[in-house]
């Protein structure tokens, strides 16, 4: 039972970046959505593994070939930056200029991957399997926009709770803290 302990001890320690994260940060960082991008290009999954003293340990693994060279993976994540940041989320877009928006990006992403395919090493194939990819993590990120549901949502992110205790019974000006009675 004691390996167990030190075995979960050791995996909330190297999870600790996230407990303590604020649940705003957590909303607003969208490294993780770059990250899922680019491991999906480069052809990596990306897992937790376990080494011999307990150790959890990230790990990244060749599962098939890269969809791009590294010149087109950089382009593609640069382009894409511009759409995953927190900044975007802000908007107050009305349900048609979200849809609006969405085709826009659409258009221009697979034109670009398009236009890019031979210089960026990218497939034929493996063209609309991208776009698609990209454009399903695109279209929740900024559907966030609509109505400006994202910043309301800030309220509940940010409501801090005060408490204060008052004592019938005060003996002179000042209160002792320490003194019962």
């Amino acid at each position: 039972m004691g390996d167990y302990e030190e075995q979960d001890a050791r995996h909330l320690t190297s999870n600790s970046d996230y407990v303590n994260m604020s649940a705003l940060r957590i909303r607003l960082d969208t490294n993780p959505i770059i990250m899922q991008v680019e491991l999906f290009l480069r052809g990596y999954h990306s897992m937790i593994e376990q080494d011999n003293y307990g150790r959890m340990r990230q790990k990244r693994v060749i599962v098939r070939c890269a969809k791009a060279n590294d010149i087109g993976i950089q382009s593609i994540l640069t382009y894409l930056t511009g759409i995953f940041n927190s900044q975007v989320v802000q908007g107050n877009f009305k349900e048609e200029r979200y849809e609006n928006y969405i085709m826009e990006i659409n258009i221009d992403f697979a034109t670009m991957v398009v236009n890019n395919c031979y210089t960026w090493d990218i497939k034929e194939d493996d063209i609309d399997v991208i776009c698609d990819f990209v454009m399903s993590l695109i279209q929740p990120f900024v559907s966030r926009t609509i109505d400006n549901k994202e910043r309301e949502s800030y309220e509940k992110s940010l409501i801090t709770h005060e408490t204060s205790r008052t004592e019938e019974k005060q003996r002179g000006f000042f209160l002792n803290p320490f003194k019962r009675g």
